[in-house]
């Protein structure tokens, strides 16, 4: 999550979408006053040794409750918040859902090992999907948390939005620097899920998954123009 008061834009960062690397990246058209969550400490010393700026101002006050200002934001909280943040413009990311799910699910076998600096261990892809579908039911399925659109698009938002596709990631991430007058900076990778397995979706998933994510994530498909199979 970004909140730039500078700029007049807002990054709400989705699950599994580049997310982090989009926000270092924002991170440098912000000054001093602008608000960055929180990152991984396992990432904090490669953003501040490349010169990024790392978390800032990261508490919010919701009338008399201090709240930590939390990294997964997405639109609906953030305007709860702060309803006047509904005129700045949005920066979002959208990703192909069957590529999200299946990169969830390495994430949530390698997570424990990333946070704690350590190298990710191969799974296989039973497993992977095992994983996935477990931790979405379990984590994320009710609140429809692990869609794109809820950090994208909101009917309070007046500003313009601009959408990052994750596909053309560099390409569209570079207009956004350029609409800024800002040099882009180098892109870091964090989380690379390909060190669990190496495999696309397309080689993994099987119709029970399949079927499992066009039931969760029915809108990102309608409002995207992603297919469904």
């Amino acid at each position: 999550m970004i909140i730039s008061h500078s700029r007049h834009f807002v990054f709400a960062r989705g699950i599994r979408n580049a997310g982090t690397t989009v926000k270092a990246a924002l991170s440098t058209l912000c000054n001093d006053d602008d608000r960055i969550a929180a990152y991984n400490p396992a990432e904090i010393p490669i953003l501040q040794k490349a010169g990024y700026r790392t978390e800032q101002h990261n508490t919010a006050r919701n009338g008399r409750t201090l709240i930590p200002y939390r990294s997964h934001w997405d639109l609906d909280d953030l305007y709860k918040t702060y309803p006047t943040l509904a005129d700045f413009d949005v920066i979002g990311i959208c990703r192909n859902p069957y590529d999200k799910a299946y990169s969830f699910g390495k994430w949530a076998l390698m997570r424990m090992r990333y946070n704690a600096g350590l190298e990710p261990v191969p799974a296989t892809p039973g497993r992977i999907c095992t994983f996935m579908m477990g931790w979405i039911t379990k984590r994320y399925f009710k609140e429809d948390a692990i869609t794109s659109h809820r950090n994208v698009y909101n009917d309070k938002t007046t500003g313009n939005v601009t959408l990052i596709r994750y596909e053309n990631l560099e390409a569209d991430l570079k207009k956004v620097f350029d609409h800024y007058g800002a040099p882009m900076p180098e892109l870091f990778r964090f989380k690379d899920s390909s060190k669990v397995c190496s495999l696309p979706w397309q080689e993994v998933l099987t119709r029970k998954e399949i079927d499992f994510i066009n039931k969760l994530m029915e809108k990102d498909f309608e409002i995207f123009g992603y297919e469904m199979l």
